[in-house]
């Protein structure tokens, strides 16, 4: 019989297992249970905790679903199919969670040089910051940095097929 300590860490070894499963990256195909391609429905009722419609007038022409767990963000286009997924709190690449990860760790890990990078102002939690993006096209990936940090990771379709 397992004592409270031992059990304690089969508990955390199984949550560990599941972050790494439930917050995984595959290159072009999503992160996690949601794949790119795929409809959103079959998540709303186990997942979702919010959504944001589309609206016309703020050139908002994609709807975003807010998940709690996994702790996600899936964009979809207007017929309900998901075209890109974000993280900003875990994401699996190698058994690794690469968000934390320096820039430098990050394009060592991937193994390649980004298409592009970019400085990018965003405002988040009421202050602004200056982050710098790097799209991997090859892959579906952008990477936004912040004080030389991976922030936000985003998993799309190749980035040639959203332009």
């Amino acid at each position: 019989m397992l004592n409270e300590k031992q059990k304690g860490k089969n508990i955390a070894g199984e949550i560990n297992g599941d972050l790494k499963l439930n917050y995984k990256l595959n290159f072009n195909q999503g992160i996690g249970v949601f794949n790119l391609g795929q409809a959103i429905t079959p998540y709303l009722d186990k997942y979702c905790t919010e959504k944001i419609d589309y609206d016309e007038t703020l050139d908002l022409m994609y709807a975003t679903y807010f998940f709690s767990e996994p702790y996600l963000d899936v964009f979809t286009d207007q017929s309900g199919i998901i075209t890109s997924i974000r993280a900003e709190k875990y994401c699996y690449y190698n058994d690794e969670n690469i968000i934390g990860m320096s820039t430098k760790e990050l394009l060592s890990f991937f193994k390649q040089y980004p298409f592009s990078k970019e400085r990018i102002y965003v405002s988040r939690e009421n202050k602004d910051q200056v982050q710098l993006l790097f799209e991997f096209e090859t892959i579906g990936i952008q990477a936004w940095t912040y004080r030389r940090r991976l922030k936000t990771i985003f998993c799309s379709y190749l980035l040639d097929d959203l332009v």
